[in-house]
């Protein structure tokens, strides 16, 4: 992460009320210490079964065997983000109209 990840953390610590949207999948929002964060096309440390839909987070993707597959049920799994033409989750969109209302 940089340095504008970290001031924005560091708002938040101070006692500001900071709601953090980011279309950016990296995570370096809550490495840099935001707790708030709105990641409105996922992480991809976080993984998603096509079949089942469990999850889990990977911090190192060498780890997993190829093609990945589902600890539950052996379906394929994919990182937890939208791709072109997919939809934006409805849980996110629906955190975001919270906070802003």
């Amino acid at each position: 992460h940089n340095m504008g990840h970290t001031i924005i953390a560091l708002l938040e610590k101070s006692g500001k009320d900071v709601c953090v949207l980011t279309q950016n999948i990296d995570g370096f929002h809550r490495q840099a210490g935001s707790s708030n964060v709105i990641e409105i096309h996922g992480r991809v440390e976080e993984l998603c079964c096509t079949q089942c839909g469990d999850r889990k987070t990977v911090v190192d993707y060498s780890e997993l065997s190829l093609p990945p597959k589902c600890d539950h049920c052996d379906g394929g799994i994919r990182p937890n983000v939208v791709l072109f033409g997919e939809m934006l989750p409805t849980d996110a969109v629906d955190r975001l109209q919270r906070e802003l209302s």
